[in-house]
């Protein structure tokens, strides 16, 4: 790769340090893997790089939408530097949600991005700091264009990954579409801006769970939500018969809160058509998210709400398509 790559450090295990209270993000990493690099040679050839820390540094616990935009700005800053790759340094809890936001918001972007992040503090003996670290470095040479995820040694679709263990080398996952042909129409093109709002929608979660109770999502309504991602059950059902939580879902829909569905099942994605307790969700507003997976349909909604130029209707068509990869059409 010609030029030099620019690497955004967020925070995360990757950097961090013991502490009186265990584990925490540190400065510092920049000189580590400086010195790592010039007494190693598995990570040559590499690309020559700079370093930004975007300070604070923070644990990815703490990540927030808001944070998302500092990260696609700096992302947007190092391209108009002259950078031929960008890097970002991320931890890896909330990694693949962070992924899939970057690949909405820089899905313009004319350049390869990848995020990663480690299971290991460097300069742990044998952890995968480093690999991770130079091994990003090296895979920006082969990575498309826009957001790729890299964690042992496999680059892997931004929209499409999760993070499926707690410890381990391999804690990253690539989830596979419902239908595998839609791996040619990953780049759909929508009528969609990539501009960030000014502030950031209101987005929640809400898993379904036997004996749910409405009172739950009728406080989570209460807080002012723009749009709800319901995790439904199987191929999408939930208590059709419980009046209660049906009547939360239409006043979701008369208070145009955006619900949309997705399974719990790791793979397959919902159709909500296929049965009755399905079909009822439907009738009171709730949209299908087809095999999109949690963090992609949590980012996508951020995404699809801050187009400011389409209507409410428009904006839950977007929801169908396939902006970058993230879902089957």
């Amino acid at each position: 790769m010609t030029g030099s790559v620019h690497i955004l450090y967020t925070g995360g295990t990757i950097g961090m340090r013991e502490g009186p209270n265990g584990l925490a993000p540190a400065d510092g990493l920049d000189r580590l893997a400086r010195n790592h690099q010039a007494q190693s040679t598995w990570a040559t050839p590499l690309p020559a790089w700079s370093f930004q820390a975007l300070a604070p540094l923070i644990d990815s616990a703490n990540m927030t939408p808001a944070h998302w935009r500092r990260i696609i700005e700096a992302v947007r800053a190092s391209a108009r530097a002259g950078a031929s790759g960008v890097v970002v340094l991320h931890g890896t809890d909330t990694l693949a949600y962070s992924a899939a936001a970057l690949s909405f918001w820089l899905k313009d972007i004319d350049l390869p991005v990848i995020i990663t992040g480690s299971m290991w503090p460097a300069g742990v003996e044998e952890g995968d700091a480093w690999p991770n670290f130079f091994g990003s470095l090296q895979a920006l040479e082969r990575a498309p264009n826009g957001v790729s995820l890299f964690f042992h040694e496999t680059l892997m679709p931004a929209t499409r990954t999760r993070k499926v263990k707690s410890h381990g080398w391999q804690a990253f996952q690539a989830v596979p579409y419902a239908d595998d042909r839609v791996k040619e129409q990953a780049r759909t093109q929508v009528p969609v801006t990539c501009e960030l709002p000014e502030t950031m929608p209101k987005v929640g979660v809400f898993p379904l769970y036997p004996g749910v109770d409405p009172a739950l999502l009728e406080s989570m309504l209460d807080t002012g939500l723009d749009a709800v991602v319901l995790e439904c059950f199987g191929s999408g059902t939930g208590p059709s018969e419980n009046g209660a939580f049906m009547a939360a879902l239409k006043r979701a829909r008369d208070e145009g809160v955006l619900v949309v569905a997705i399974s719990q099942c790791a793979q397959g994605g919902v159709a909500l058509a296929t049965y009755e307790a399905g079909q009822v969700l439907q009738g009171v507003g709730v949209r299908s998210g087809g095999d999109m997976t949690r963090e992609a349909a949590y980012a996508k909604l951020h995404f699809v709400l801050a187009q400011r130029g389409l209507s409410a209707a428009e904006r839950a068509e977007v929801i169908d398509l396939n902006v970058c990869g993230e879902r089957s059409i």
